[in-house]
């Protein structure tokens, strides 16, 4: 018995942990995230772009690199007001767009990878939520540096602005690898099923 209990308890360490939140494969689940998620693309970032100064120019979480010369002409075009309105809106609408889209991808990656992959899969453990956190990471780490160079304004540490920049860049990377691995477990699972419904 002892030794049953051994392998057992090994058996168990040994094992890549599964998605720590499994209702979340739930269809019920994808379609709300899907709502959630197409309620911000649809109505609250048109809405949100359209608050910003006309010919401001693109803001520095939708480029892919910017240098610290950009973004102070960026903010001198933007005026104090907007500028202020701008750091508010970092933790507060950039807090909840990133954790909307993330819930989402967190959803369709559990749904996926639960019908596809078996128990023990490293895409249902560790890696996994590695490549759908690491946007939502950088991206608050993005925010910070923004948040930090808009208040440091007019003289802004370059410092702030070229982490922030580099965040950026690794968030829109992680972002399209993510959507990359998403459509490929999407496209495989659909495939298998109509090849067994075919057969």
């Amino acid at each position: 018995m002892g030794r049953m209990r051994t392998k057992s308890s090994e058996g168990k360490a040994g094992k890549i942990p599964d998605d720590p939140l499994p209702a979340l494969a739930r269809t019920p689940w994808l379609l709300v995230a899907t709502a959630l998620f197409g309620w911000f693309l649809m109505v609250v970032l048109p809405r949100k772009a359209g608050e910003a100064p006309v010919d401001s120019g693109r803001p520095p979480d939708l480029r892919l690199w910017y240098s610290p010369a950009e973004v102070h002409a960026l903010f001198e075009g933007w005026g104090p007001e907007f500028l202020a309105s701008y750091r508010r809106d970092r933790f507060r609408f950039d807090l909840a767009w990133p954790l909307a889209y993330t819930f989402f991808h967190a959803t369709l990656w559990s749904w996926w990878t639960a019908r596809l992959l078996p128990s023990g899969h490293p895409l249902r453990g560790p890696l996994g939520q590695g490549l759908v956190l690491a946007p939502f990471v950088l991206d608050l780490l993005e925010n910070l540096c923004m948040f930090v160079a808009a208040g440091m304004h007019p003289d802004p540490s370059a410092a702030w602005v070229v982490v922030g920049s580099i965040a950026t860049l690794c968030k829109w990377s992680a972002v399209g690898v993510l959507a990359m691995a998403q459509l490929a477990g999407l496209v495989v699972l659909l495939v298998r099923r109509w090849r067994g419904r075919a057969a």
